[in-house]
């Protein structure tokens, strides 16, 4: 059998080939601690369609990662001691939350069926693909209090005022979020470390970010245009500024010196070249 990281959590996945599935019993079977933790890729040669077979160890397992929509997830409510979960898009299933009291890190494609995600009261890590913002989705959200990491892909959101009260959140990324117009609600968060914008190119305003000091990593890539980078200034701990793809509308990038790393593409009306920093 193989375990590997597969870059949830802490701990190594035991790697499902459907031929090992004997085997892989015969260890559930006997509380192999080692065996709780289920990845499950046709990539990695799990080949059947469904997870059917694992219904009769659910009890003891507590990661479960699905890879690819033609493994069917009949039966993913009924794993209640998960403490990680991942499984790919999917329209079939209406998905209640509740059951996953112990939930840390979660990885999904959002589906408008899914409901009382709020009630993961435990969830640390959050990665959400192609959100949809409704009253009701950002309610689930915004009540998750001991968030310390999310991630958003794709997605129709245009304001963030749903996270304003995740006040544990050390990291929040932003990707291909194309009708993001509002990050004020991200100046609140004073835990914030990291913070990732890609491809958000309708944000109308980056002051807010200011005013997050403890920031230690932040990108602005392929977005908007900023008026002025004048907002790092008070950025003490910042060490990674990355701002690639993005303008700089007064061209002003004195407020970079002294950040250990800093990578943006040259243009004509900057004042510091690329080959001045790191």
């Amino acid at each position: 059998m193989i375990f590997e990281k597969i870059g949830y959590g802490t701990e190594e996945f035991l790697v499902c080939e459907s031929s090992e599935i004997p085997l892989i019993e015969a260890a559930l079977e006997k509380g192999n601690e080692k065996c709780s933790y289920i990845y499950l890729n046709p990539g990695k040669g799990y080949e059947w369609d469904n997870i059917i077979w694992l219904l009769a160890y659910k009890d003891r397992i507590k990661g479960l990662v699905i890879v690819g929509e033609q493994i069917d997830i009949y039966g993913i409510d009924q794993f209640e001691n998960l403490e990680v979960l991942s499984f790919p898009e999917t329209n079939e299933y209406a998905i209640d939350f509740s059951v996953f009291s112990k939930l840390k890190e979660c990885r999904i494609t959002w589906n408008t069926k899914y409901k009382n995600l709020d009630q993961c009261l435990l969830l640390e890590e959050l990665a959400i693909w192609k959100f949809k913002s409704t009253t009701k989705s950002r309610n689930q959200l915004s009540k998750l209090y001991n968030l310390k990491k999310l991630k958003f892909v794709q997605g129709n959101i245009k304001d963030l005022d749903f996270i304003a009260k995740l006040e544990k959140l050390e990291i929040f990324e932003g990707h291909y979020q194309t009708k993001l117009e509002n990050i004020e609600a991200l100046g609140s968060l004073k835990s914030l470390k990291r913070v990732v914008l890609d491809i958000c190119r309708k944000v109308l305003d980056y002051k807010a970010l200011g005013s997050l000091v403890g920031l230690s990593y932040l990108m602005i890539a392929e977005c908007s245009k900023m008026d002025s980078l004048e907002f790092i200034k008070e950025m003490k701990n910042l060490d990674f500024l990355s701002f690639y793809g993005t303008l700089v509308e007064d061209g002003d990038l004195s407020f970079c010196v002294g950040i250990k790393t800093v990578t943006f593409d040259d243009r004509k009306h900057y004042s510091h070249r690329r080959e001045e920093f790191n």
